[in-house]
């Protein structure tokens, strides 16, 4: 029967035949104190840990890349110059070398990634200094620096300065921007 349990080890006779290739009458097959169904739940936890595991840190984990067809021992399998996981998350084939650094807008913020690279901003991060303020409203808009929280430094962070109508630039108030430009939180 599929679920008879011979030696009462946890582990279905049926299934130490067929799965697990264990003695269904012995319940510590291999004799090594540790009985079979013990052993099976340490295997499946470590063959968990391997499929979880980023061997590469591409933002791919290992089980996601043989599932893709990528080497989970490089971090951009086509050599196109975008990290394998960039490129899933950008609806890109990893296994085709597609990458127009010249049109790439990697973190999306408006920036193409020249444009961020010039600027010293980071390409994958919309916001490179963590003020509240996209990479792309700094540059294009408010003119302050994407990479300074207090361009004038005044002590007020930029996106609080903006958020209540001054300017991150210096001493008065942003000029009203006409509503069909106007930016809203």
């Amino acid at each position: 029967p599929k679920n008879q349990d011979t030696d009462d080890d946890g582990l279905s006779d049926w299934a130490e035949i067929v799965v697990y290739r264990t003695d269904p009458l012995k319940k510590d097959t291999d004799g090594d104190g540790i009985i079979d169904s013990k052993e099976q739940e340490v295997l499946e936890i470590q063959n968990q840990i391997r499929i979880m595991r980023d061997s590469d840190h591409d933002g791919l984990v290992d089980g996601k890349e043989k599932e893709l067809g990528t080497d989970p021992r490089k971090r951009d399998t086509d050599g196109d110059g975008l990290l394998d996981g960039v490129e899933v998350i950008l609806n890109k084939d990893p296994l085709e070398k597609d990458y127009d650094p010249e049109a790439m807008d990697s973190d999306g913020d408006g920036l193409l990634d020249t444009q961020e690279k010039e600027l010293g901003t980071h390409p994958m991060l919309q916001d490179t200094d963590r003020d509240g303020l996209l990479d792309y409203e700094e540059v294009m808009i408010y003119y302050s620096d994407p990479l300074n929280t207090d361009t004038d430094g005044d002590g007020h962070p930029d996106a609080a300065e903006v958020k209540n109508g001054y300017n991150p630039r210096g001493p008065g108030k942003l000029p009203e921007l006409p509503a069909y430009i106007r930016f809203t939180s």
